[in-house]
């Protein structure tokens, strides 16, 4: 029985090592046949080569920038590998590539000129799509540089304004001197914005003439202006134009009126309801509409001058109560009101619209006391100036106030101030120019406020106040230098405003 299974065993080992080996079929060379793992062909994935191009840009813009400039702007393509950069076209031609930027500039065009664009997206191996739909842009106008702002309030270089009045429309008419060697009279217009409406040259002589007052009444600008100022070459004369709001001249004018001196820097005019009231060195004198003379006042019989040979009329105003009256004041080296306290005096003197004094009134220390401006409120008179000893040294400026009937209120000297060349007052109060300053008083000379109005502006010459608009317009200078130009204030404050 062992015998049979032990025969039985080894016929079946020699069985199993006749069969064929696994997997490699009848005759294989003992490798396995290669397995195709990737998608087959040439396209696709796998080993073979890309021919996908991008797809084509979207949504091209081209917006003009500048006269020589268009930015071009389009969505993204997408790409199966990658989109590597983008080509643009304009006008059908090839421009320029960007690297997956999405945005480019085109410069260096003409103005005014339409170009069309149209962009493509390419690949690594080179595909590109097909071109955008064209998008055109029109580069703009070449822009003049802006015009320099105008200048406001401001004349040419080589005016000089001296005076200034405001209209009641809030224009300025100013008067003054020009030209290159100056002293030569003009009388000129500010808009109410600050432009210059115009200007225009009063007649004048080979001598030194000047301006010698200004005013607005009624829509119109008068001007008094004198010629040969000391009488040096053509004797010293005085003359009184008027012009419209557009600068013409009336045609009646100018009128010569009495200069009742041999030389005058004497200066003023007011207008009202009766005529036109224009001052020299020594005389007040009515002027009517039609350019005739109604009088004329010659201070010279109230001993103006007096031992010394001087003295003047240095400012006008009307009564500002409505009376008519006028009021004038100025300096004296004589008895003008009745006694002399020094070598010169205040004085300051009442008149109605015939002519007739109603009242003269003289103030005085004993060392030259020199009157420049005059004033009224509604219940006083402000005469203001400068202080001088007896070898001309300055001293502290002076104002001396009065009642509108005469009545002596008070004296202030100002220390720290400079001669009170000009001054305003509205219904209550006084507005001063002294050297660079511009001071407010109130009714007992107490200063209300101060401004340093213009650096470097040693003197002043002229101020005017809007009661409407609340603004005090002034004009500083160095000297001949910078006095074509008004200042503005807030008259509240003393706030400058340009």
């Amino acid at each position: 029985m062992r015998m049979i299974k032990l025969f039985l065993m080894l016929v079946f080992s020699f069985a199993i090592l006749a069969l064929p080996a696994c997997g490699k079929g009848g005759g294989g060379n003992g490798k396995a046949p290669p397995v195709d793992i990737g998608g087959g062909g040439t396209g696709g994935g796998g080993g073979g080569a890309d021919t996908v191009p991008p797809s084509v840009p979207q949504n091209l813009t081209a917006t003009a920038i500048s006269s020589s400039r268009i930015d071009l702007v389009w969505d993204a393509s997408t790409d199966d590998v990658g989109v590597v950069g983008y080509r643009m076209y304009r006008s059908g031609s090839f421009l320029m590539e960007s690297l997956a930027d999405t945005s480019v500039s085109d410069t260096g065009l003409e103005q005014s000129t339409q170009y069309c664009y149209a962009v493509s997206a390419y690949d690594a191996a080179g595909n590109e799509s097909a071109v955008s739909q064209e998008a055109c842009g029109t580069t703009l106008d070449v822009v003049p540089p802006p015009p320099p702002p105008p200048i406001k309030w401001q004349l040419d270089s080589g005016y000089k304004i001296f005076h200034i009045a405001v209209a009641d429309d809030g224009s300025v008419a100013v008067a003054g001197y020009m030209g290159p060697d100056g002293w030569d009279p003009f009388v000129a217009k500010f808009n109410a914005d600050g432009s210059v409406a115009w200007t225009k040259p009063l007649p004048s002589t080979a001598g030194e003439d000047n301006a010698a007052g200004v005013a607005s009444y009624n829509g119109r600008i008068y001007v008094s202006y004198f010629q040969d100022i000391f009488g040096r070459d053509t004797g010293y004369k005085e003359f009184v134009s008027v012009y419209s709001a557009d600068g013409e001249k009336d045609p009646l004018f100018p009128v010569e009126v009495p200069a009742c001196g041999t030389d005058g820097w004497g200066a003023g005019l007011a207008v009202d309801t009766d005529g036109i009231y224009p001052v020299s060195l020594a005389c007040l004198s009515r002027v009517n509409f039609d350019g005739s003379i109604a009088w004329t006042v010659d201070n010279n019989t109230l001993d103006l001058y007096g031992p010394s040979g001087s003295g003047g009329i240095s400012g006008i105003t009307l009564d500002p109560l409505g009376s008519g009256n006028i009021y004038i004041g100025g300096s004296t080296a004589g008895k003008t009101g009745g006694t002399n306290y020094g070598r010169h005096d205040f004085w300051v003197a009442e008149y109605t619209p015939n002519g007739s004094q109603v009242w003269v009134r003289q103030w005085g220390t004993p060392d030259f006391d020199i009157a420049e401006s005059l004033c009224a409120t509604s219940s006083q008179i402000f005469l203001g100036g400068k202080h001088m000893d007896g070898n001309l040294g300055e001293l502290p400026p002076q104002i001396v106030s009065y009642t509108l009937d005469g009545s002596f209120l008070w004296s202030k000297e100002y220390s720290q101030y400079d001669v009170f060349f000009a001054m305003a007052c509205d219904s209550s109060s006084a507005y001063a120019v002294a050297g660079a300053d511009l001071l407010k008083l109130d009714s007992n000379g107490v200063i209300i406020w101060h401004t340093a109005a213009e650096t470097g502006a040693p003197a002043s010459d002229g101020i005017a106040l809007d009661k409407n608009a609340g603004i005090v317009y002034a004009v500083f200078y160095a000297y001949v230098t910078n006095g074509n130009k008004l200042l503005r204030f807030d008259a509240t404050t003393g706030a400058k405003l340009n």
